[in-house]
């Protein structure tokens, strides 16, 4: 069950982690910056706000090993 939530879990994350790479994508795009309404202001307080949400990302998947890691010994 343990295994089974964890491939769950990594699954979830990386498809969060792939929406992210696309909303880079977006943001950084020449296209979005002069089609959108948002201020170069806004759009940088949107790139910030993604390198935060990466970082918590990232974090997530440690979390989810380190959790692994100390159920497997528990176990």
């Amino acid at each position: 069950m343990i295994d089974t939530a964890e491939k769950a879990l990594y699954i979830t994350s990386n498809l969060v982690n792939a929406s992210y790479e696309v909303l880079r994508t977006d943001i950084s795009s020449q296209g979005f910056r002069t089609s959108s309404k948002f201020s170069n202001e806004t759009i940088v307080k949107m790139e910030a706000r993604h390198l935060e949400l990466l970082a918590k990302h990232k974090e997530l998947d440690n979390s989810i090993d380190n959790t692994n890691v100390a159920a497997n010994n528990f176990f």
